[in-house]
């Protein structure tokens, strides 16, 4: 695990040596967003390809998970001189080809606008000035105003090629170095496949390559120079989208937000833009090939450190920080597993994670309570389950849920992970007991099928967590959305469902780490669905005036009727 900070080192040199190209003017005067138009073709096609890096980075996360699972297999046969079996060498080829495969089309994305980190020309983000010089084939300096249509695209197109840079760099770091650091594996990697000779090589000399790195260094550079020149015009920026076309202004946020995401929680993000901790483990790198050490070897002995910290986090590019319903007290639980019963719907949002940021609507994941072994065996189920799932239902492993290694049973205690929580049930399934058996015998027949990152409800061999809800309900209407293409159903889809005249009713609701119940429990699930910032924040201002009041007087914690000039009302 000793090998990546070399290729960073040298990004640093290349950095100090050459003069920085990119400079900010300030703003001049005060101009307003203008509304923007309909999307062009060009719009277009940045959207369909943040949307492919976002299935890139979904199907990536799965891979680290694995990669990284495996080498512990290997390095512990290595530990015990166990000899690689041939499923050790199948599953090792096929991880690589998986990795280059990902690699290749990741790194197209990274590549197609990487023209705007060139050192050949001057990069300005100057707004108010307009954008000049936003073409690959053009040798001027290269103006991005950030107030423009054409700045904001090219903005976009930047980070794209940004986060798609990084990504390569951090599944470098935690499910390849991994590999490096033992002599075996790697020369298995490198030579015992045909179609991989000397891939870990050559992808090597790629990320050892100065100019790459350089690349990256300037895209970092114009990043925070634009994440500060937003900071300071938040307030302005925020009055103008309000006023924007359509669903339009939504979308481009949107994507922005997931990119900005994608590159801040990178792992090497921090590491190539600290120009003295990487040029100091250039010299000691340096210093180890010199002599002799091969650079694979030399490459990876200022990473273990690194992944070992990486390696507690290894989601670091998922997850920011806790959910604030995953230390819930034991006893408010277990009273909310006892209220459950089997077919309820969950739906859950977590704004702290990487995935949750370009989901459409507010709700960001779906699951289905398959109920307890004394439920399963009053409803005749039991006993069709293979004893595998039994053994699960008996550990509490009663939530059904699509993740990104597949569809799998999980405990409501590990689903809590979450800031806001939404039970949904049917109003009339619950009466008919053979009904119920029948959906959830349907519902058990989704484990183990793979997670479907194309997202596509006209497909039933792989699955994607709102999904669930889709082919179990199978006598439901459900909403659906045209994308890309594709016919999708996302969490705010199923929770549209649930309304006072709806078939599915709001059984519990937990908003930003707080139970809402009585009157208000009903108009807060509507609030959220409409997903309106405005609304939402209206809301949560109301409802704590009225904790503070109810606490103070001694009432029921929730029980207060909104105005209805606030938005937030029945």
């Amino acid at each position: 695990m000793k090998k990546i900070w070399f290729g960073l080192a040298i990004l640093v040199l290349a950095m100090v040596l050459a003069p920085s190209e990119i400079q900010f003017t300030p703003k001049m005067g005060s101009t307003e967003l203008a509304s923007l138009p309909a999307m062009s073709p060009e719009e277009a096609e940045v959207a369909r390809d943040v949307l492919l890096l976002q299935q890139l980075v979904e199907e990536t996360l799965t891979w680290r998970v694995r990669a990284a699972d495996f080498a512990r297999v290997l390095q512990e046969k290595d530990r015990k001189r166990e000899a690689y079996d041939s499923k050790d060498l199948e599953t090792l080829h096929a991880g690589v080809e998986s990795y280059v495969s990902q690699r290749v089309k990741i790194k197209e994305l990274a590549d197609k606008y990487a023209w705007l980190g060139e050192s050949e020309r001057k990069l300005i983000l100057w707004p108010e000035k307009g954008s000049l010089g936003l073409s690959p084939t053009e040798t001027g300096d290269i103006v991005i105003d950030p107030l423009d249509a054409q700045g904001r695209l090219t903005l976009q197109k930047l980070k794209l090629s940004l986060a798609a840079a990084l990504t390569l760099y951090d599944n470098y770091l935690i499910a390849i170095v991994p590999y490096q650091n033992y002599r075996k594996a790697r020369k298995l990697i490198n030579f015992d496949n045909s179609r991989l000779k000397n891939s870990l090589v050559k992808i090597t000399e790629s990320y050892l390559n100065p100019s790459n790195l350089l690349k990256v260094q300037r895209g970092i550079e114009t990043f925070e120079l634009e994440q500060s020149w937003a900071a300071e015009q938040k307030k302005a920026i925020e009055s103008a989208r309000e006023t924007g076309v359509g669903g339009l202004e939504l979308a481009e946020r949107a994507r922005v937000e997931y990119l900005n995401t994608l590159i801040l929680t990178s792992v090497n993000y921090e590491r190539i833009r600290n120009a003295d901790e990487v040029a100091t483990i250039m010299d000691r790198v340096h210093a180890r090939v010199q002599k002799g050490s091969d650079k694979l070897s030399a490459f990876g002995e200022d990473a273990t450190n690194t992944l070992s910290k990486v390696f507690g986090n290894t989601v670091g590019a998922v997850q920011f920080r806790s959910g604030k319903l995953r230390n819930m007290p034991e006893n408010e639980r277990k009273a909310i597993e006892a209220s459950l019963k089997p077919l309820d719907i969950l739906l859950e949002k977590t704004p702290h994670r990487l995935t949750d940021t370009f989901i459409p609507g507010f709700f960001g994941h779906v699951a289905i309570w398959l109920g307890t072994e004394k439920e399963l065996r009053e409803l005749g189920v039991w006993s069709r389950l293979p004893q595998k799932y039994q053994k699960q239902i008996q550990q509490g492993r009663s939530v059904l849920e699509a993740l990104r290694p597949g569809v799998m049973l999980n405990t409501f205690e590990h689903f809590l992970d979450i800031d806001d929580l939404a039970v949904i049930r049917h109003r009339q399934l619950p009466n008919d007991p053979a009904a119920v058996a029948a959906h959830l015998l349907r519902a058990f027949e989704q484990i183990g099928k793979p997670y479907d990152f194309n997202f596509d409800t006209e497909t039933s061999s792989s699955i994607v967590c709102s999904e669930l809800a889709y082919v179990i309900y199978t006598d439901e209407k459900w909403p659906r959305a045209r994308s890309m293409g594709r016919v999708t159903i996302s969490p705010d889809h199923v929770a549209a469902k649930a309304g006072e005249s709806a078939p599915f009713e709001v059984q519990l609701l937990y908003h930003d780490g707080i139970r809402i119940d009585g009157a208000v429990m009903n108009v807060t699930f509507a609030t959220l669905l409409r997903d309106s910032k405005p609304e939402i924040q209206e809301m949560e201002r109301l409802l704590v005036m009225h904790r503070a009041s109810a606490s103070a007087s001694g009432l029921p914690p929730m029980s207060i009727e909104a105005p209805s000039d606030s938005g937030w009302s029945n």
